[in-house]
């Protein structure tokens, strides 16, 4: 029903934008894969694992408006033939205005990206939350992590599509191979764009279901994400800048060194309305 309902008004949305907003096409990341290998200060067990990440492919998954385990497929995808995946959400301050965003709204993201890190958790993984550009903090964590492949679900708003372009220009300069999936509607919103040949969209719904039923079969769920798919972000003694002192910890099990797991879980949790620039509140959402 939430796609239906999506489709139904981003169809609508698409009935009142002009025809080169949509003139966007995402570029495609490189075919190639490449492989990184990072350089670890010495310890023990340090140089086996180092070769083992030679051989890694690193997935970032992206997380935007999809922000669920089951029927994700660019998620699945992220997990797919890799040896580690790193889950992400970025707080972008595009939308961390309270004169944009209200403090109900923003206060209801926030508790939904705690949820889906409580998920991740109990997978053996976790979320790493980011504030910042995505065009400035994705690059610094491809260098990071030594990543390869960057997936995330595609969106067709205006700021969302040069967002995005910019994100696939930088990863392509990094070698990092994006894969985008379209399925936060029941179709792809470019399909419809595409059937109505460069006329006006639909004004009554029989017009709409015509051309909805034109687009064949809607794509089936595909399997939730689960323990036995996701695999654990890279030990954080293989992140690059964090040789020194930061060998404890892996990147998903904060069990290891006090300083170092409290030090991770510090930097990548979710923060507070406070802290995101809004005043906390009781008001039921």
């Amino acid at each position: 029903m939430l796609r239906v309902c999506t489709t139904l008004v981003l169809f609508f949305i698409i009935s009142l934008l002009p025809t080169s907003v949509f003139s966007f096409t995402l570029p495609s990341g490189p075919t190639t894969t490449t492989m990184t290998s990072t350089a670890v200060a010495a310890s023990p067990g340090t140089k086996a694992a180092a070769a083992t990440a030679a051989r890694a492919v690193v997935s970032i998954h992206w997380f935007r408006k999809g922000l669920r385990l089951h029927d994700n497929p660019a998620f699945l995808e992220a997990c797919h033939g890799a040896t580690h995946v790193f889950p992400v959400f970025i707080l972008d301050p595009h939308f961390a205005r309270p004169e944009k965003i209200g403090v109900l709204r923003y206060r209801f993201m926030l508790q939904t990206i705690q949820d889906l890190d409580d998920n991740l958790r109990k997978l053996g993984s976790r979320l790493y939350v980011v504030q910042g550009q995505p065009v400035e903090a994705l690059p610094r964590l491809f260098a990071r992590w030594g990543v390869t492949k960057l997936t995330f679900e595609s969106d067709i708003e205006p700021y969302a599509k040069q967002r995005d372009n910019a994100v696939c220009r930088v990863a392509a300069t990094e070698g990092v191979a994006v894969r985008t999936f379209a399925s936060h509607t029941l179709h792809d919103p470019e399909r419809y764009v595409a059937k109505l040949q460069g006329k006006g969209a639909p004004t009554v719904y029989q017009s709409f279901l015509k051309i909805f039923n034109s687009l064949g079969p809607v794509p089936p769920v595909v399997p939730a994400v689960d323990a036995s798919v996701i695999l654990p972000p890279l030990p954080r003694a293989l992140w690059k800048g964090d040789e020194e002192g930061g060998g404890g910890g892996g990147g998903g099990d904060l069990k290891g060194d006090g300083d170092a797991a409290s030090a991770l879980e510090d930097e990548f949790r979710v923060p507070s309305l406070l802290e995101m620039g809004y005043p906390e509140t009781d008001a039921p959402t």
